[in-house]
Formats: C-alpha cells, structure tokens, sequence
C-alpha cells in the first residue's frame, strides 16, 4: 500500500479534521486525506485513519438517501480553508492496519473515500484589483481549440511562454473576456536523482473586471460553467470525441475558490485530419457563431446537447450496430424537438381523431371475429395520428437544406429509413458492405444538419472527397 501521506506527481494533498454527516447525524473530528490530480480528470479520493473506536463509529453512520455522506471541514483561522463535498461515497469501511507510528490514536485506514466533487475555499484580506479570474482545466483533445504557444529557452537556461491566437471572441456581449492558454504545472522526482517534472494542460480562461456588486462570485462561477459547458459541447462535435473540464479555480477579491468535479479520464487521441467536416482555419469563428446559435436554439426549447452527446457516443462506440444507434438517438432527438416546435407531433386534432378511432373499430369489429385479433389492431390504432418518421425528417432536412442524394449511387433512393427499421426491429443479418456505408451516410446527413442548425453555412466538408467517392459508389464494384 502507498505511503499515506506521499502524493501522487502533480496532484494536491489536503491533510485535516473534518466532518461526515447525514440528514440526522454527524461524526466531527475525524482524521482525513483527500487528493486529486491536478493535470487530467479522474476520481476524488481519500481516506479516514483513526482506531478502533472510530471505526465503529464509521460504520454506524448511515449515508443519506442511501449511498452518499456530506464532508465538510470549517476553518479554524485567518490562514485555514473550508472543504465542501455533498456527495461522498464511503468504500470498504473496516480496520486496515497502517504500518505507521503516527500516533496512538491513528493506527488503521477505517475507510476510503471517493468524493463526487470537492470545494475548497479561502479566504483573505481584499485586494485593490478589481480582475477576478476563472481557469476551467480541460481533457480531451486539443486540436480545436487551437491553442497556439511556443516555450522558449534562453541561453541562460530560463523559460518562457509564448501564447499567440488565445483570445476566443465570442460577441455575445457578456461581462467576461475568454481565451485559450497552456497552464504549466511543476512537480519534483526525487529517486533515484531529484529533477524537476513539467506538463501543461489547457485551460479555459475567463476574466472579468464587472464590479462584484453587480456579478457576485457565484453569479460569475454560473455564467462561466455555462460558456465552458457549450464550448466543450461545439469541441467535442468537432471532434467527433468527448472534451469537457474537470475542476476551476475562482481567484476573487477576497478569496479563492477550487472545485473539482469526478470525470471520467476520456480519450485524448486527436481527431485524423483528412476527416475534418469543417475548414481547420475556420473552427474559431465557428465557436463564435456556432456558441450564439446554440443559445439561441436553447432560449426557442431546442437543446441540442443530447442530441451532440450522442453523436459523440457514436463516434466513440467500438461495433457499427452501436455507433448507428447513437447516430439515429442523436438524430431522433432532433427530430422529436423540431416536430414539437412545428405542430408535427399529430396528424388530426385529438377529437377528429377519437372520431375517426370509434368509426375504425367499428369496421374492426364488423369484420374480424376474433377478439383477441382485434384487440392486437386495435392496440395499434393510435399510431396513425403520429406523422411518419420519413414525412417528419423529410421536413427538418428542407427546414434547414440539408441534401442526402450526393451520398447515394446515382442519387438514389434513401434508406436509412428501412435500415434503421431492419436493425431495430428484426434480428436479419444486414450485407456488411452496405451497412457500413449507411453507417457513414447517416453520421455525414447529422453532421450536415447540426452544422446548419448552429448557424454554419458551408457543409461541403461533411463528407470529404474520399468518402463522398466511396459513397456514390455502387457496391458491386467496391
């Protein structure tokens, strides 16, 4: 087992007497370690030492809701800092020896800890500045963010670095200044010989200069949260892989503030530049417009999130039946919204169609005997005032011009319609070579369609030449 108390390379380490509670009790004055990385996403953990009695004590506090306790550690001077964790999990409570003299009272690890997300505040004397600052750490490729930076060295053996192409302007006429920069963090290895370690990792950096009585810091931490969630959002489309934060530091007038969130460690592999669906040099003005759109689309009740998510699901998904499921998911998804917004969620009003229901039964019932048949059609009768999956794409595709014929042979019939319908509802094996193809017409028509719906005009990229070729070919001769 790891020292205890021997940090991880480029991680931080907080050693204190805190709380756990539920909603009735609360055990105060436990011995507790918390760490998490500072340079990627992953888990928040930690644990309690103590002894025997503190284990018992461990073990009859219940988590609240059933799973989960609250950690808090209240500060005790001018120089000390609060700790905050809603959700923590309690994993393998029990005594494990720890081969440590660190005192009589501290002879066992009583429990590990993982934490969902973790607070920590301090607090000191005002500052005259009146910057207030917002670094979001980032994971995920880098590509389009187009982060742009040089390190140099000095023949005196000094560093230094040089950002170039940081600032994001996004004309959404908000309080905050954004740009893109490295953020460098140093660390020390000490065996076999000592010698400093170096890394770096995007950071998504916000400042502001709006006095606080106007922006508070917690109306500052939401309005960052939500350009950083959209940006991660337009990236992670661009690159066809997830790309979110996992932790922020707030630096303020009279405080500081870290939060760190659990995220899964994602794929950092870059996206394969021959298969860009947008111009590269293009990408920081598709940010701009692609951020005002989505917001835009958010304030009509058009969110697109999910249905991004599941293009990136899609993506990432390892078997072709998986990747077009999320495909068709993410496509769905927007269907369902614009049929809302466009009154095409019903073919009759619901009383023309109650009419129409009683005259169908009746001719049901007038020509078929059996009554467990007729129970069967009849269970199917309310379908026919839902608009066929086919009529409502065919209206979102003219809604926002989105053409599918170039991709099919001759521009022929499309079929993604029936494949969709073959691979959901029937276990019939499909000819190989045109699933894949269906697969990657139905990924080129969504990119396509969220290309246009974030207000980006020039889809010509989605597919590339290659594909489009390969596409339009008939399979006989592939």
């Amino acid at each position: 087992m790891r020292d205890l108390f021997t940090k991880n390379k480029f991680s931080r380490l907080y050693e204190f007497e805190g709380k756990l509670s539920n909603d009735k009790e609360t055990l105060d004055k436990l011995h507790m370690v918390l760490e998490y990385s500072l340079v990627k996403a992953g888990e928040i953990v930690g644990r309690i030492v103590g002894n025997q009695k503190t284990s018992m004590m461990v073990l009859e506090i219940k988590p609240k809701n059933g799973l989960y306790l609250k950690l808090t550690k209240e500060k005790q001077d001018d120089f000390d800092f609060e700790i905050l964790s809603e959700k923590v999990l309690l994993k393998s409570p029990g005594l494990k020896t720890w081969g440590k003299d660190y005192g009589e009272n501290i002879n066992y690890v009583v429990a590990d800890l993982i934490c969902t997300d973790l607070t920590i505040t301090t607090t000191y004397e005002s500052r005259e500045s009146h910057e207030r600052h917002l670094n979001f750490f980032l994971t995920g490729p880098r590509k389009y963010w187009l982060a742009d930076y040089l390190r140099k060295l000095s023949f005196t053996g000094e560093t230094e670095t040089e950002s170039r192409n940081q600032n994001l302007e996004l004309n959404e006429n908000l309080p905050i200044e954004v740009e893109i920069i490295p953020y460098y963090f140093y660390d020390r290895e000490t065996t076999p010989i000592s010698h400093e370690l170096t890394t770096n990792v995007l950071s998504l950096h916000i400042k502001t200069i709006e006095p606080i009585e106007n922006l508070s810091d917690g109306d500052l931490c939401c309005l960052g949260k939500e350009i950083a969630d959209d940006l991660c959002l337009l990236v992670s489309f661009l690159s066809r892989s997830r790309v979110t934060w996992f932790r922020f530091d707030l630096i303020s007038k009279n405080k500081t503030l870290n939060y760190i969130r659990n995220v899964k460690e994602w794929s950092t592999k870059e996206p394969d530049q021959s298969d860009e669906f947008i111009q590269f040099s293009k990408t920081r003005d598709f940010l701009k417009i692609g951020l005002r759109n989505l917001r835009k689309l958010r304030d009509e009740n058009i969110n697109v999130q999910m249905a991004i998510v599941y293009f990136v699901s899609g993506n990432e998904a390892r078997y072709g039946e998986e990747q077009f499921t999320n495909f068709f998911f993410s496509l769905e998804k927007i269907i369902d919204m614009f049929a809302t917004k466009e009154g095409l969620t019903q073919n009759l009003s619901n009383d023309s169609f109650e009419n129409l229901r009683l005259n169908l039964i009746n001719v049901i019932n007038a020509n078929v005997r059996s009554n467990s048949i007729r129970s069967k059609i009849e269970g199917k009768i309310k379908e026919l005032n839902r608009p066929s999956l086919r009529f409502v794409l065919r209206e979102l595709l003219s809604k926002y011009n989105v053409d599918y014929k170039d991709l099919y042979p001759d521009k022929g019939r499309f079929s993604l319609i029936s494949t969709r319908a073959k691979l959901f509802h029937t276990s019939k094996e499909m000819n190989s070579k045109f699933f894949i193809k269906e697969l990657y017409r139905l990924r080129t028509i969504l990119e396509r369609l969220l290309l246009r719906m974030l207000g980006w005009e020039d889809i010509s990229y989605s597919p590339n030449d290659f594909i489009k070729d390969w596409l339009t070919k008939p399979i006989s001769k592939d």
